[in-house]
């Protein structure tokens, strides 16, 4: 993989803010950001909202220089949803979905990562007190390389 980390941040980036009905996704998200809020701090934000960031990233050096990195990505999602249970668990399916999609699309075709892999997602489904709001949290895995620097 040619690219290089700051490549797959925009990648991620431009891949999430890729996800609209007119691009054929089920959901149409409004904002997009390159930090996590929680769902007050969001509620200034045109909503649906998508804020992500990188966690641990772990390295194994390889032959030829290159080092392979396996980054840890959240991806934080919050919702205006209508207030029937039902709504919920549909407009949460539903961004889950084109996050998955979204990812794979923007990031593998662009050659910046050579893998993904969800690890985790949490939700506030079934959560009495999230009435006419839904959020999810989604970990994911993800294999690129970077050459080693060289003096």
């Amino acid at each position: 993989m040619a690219a290089g980390r700051l490549d797959l941040i925009a990648a991620i980036y431009n891949g999430l803010s890729a996800i609209t009905v007119a691009n054929g996704y089920f959901t149409d998200v409004v904002t997009v950001e390159k930090v996590l809020r929680d769902w007050n701090d969001s509620k200034t934000f045109p909503r649906p909202w998508l804020g992500f960031r990188p966690t641990v990233e772990t390295y194994s050096y390889e032959m030829s220089h290159r080092i392979r990195c396996t980054m840890g990505l959240q991806i934080v999602g919050h919702l205006d949803v209508l207030p029937e249970p039902d709504n919920q668990y549909t407009a949460i399916e539903q961004l889950s979905d084109d996050i998955i999609r979204a990812l794979r699309q923007s990031i593998l075709a662009a050659g910046c990562a050579e893998s993904i892999t969800l690890q985790q997602t949490e939700t506030t489904e079934g959560d009495a007190s999230a009435v006419e709001s839904a959020s999810i949290s989604m970990l994911f895995n993800l294999i690129y390389y970077r050459q080693e620097p060289i003096t």
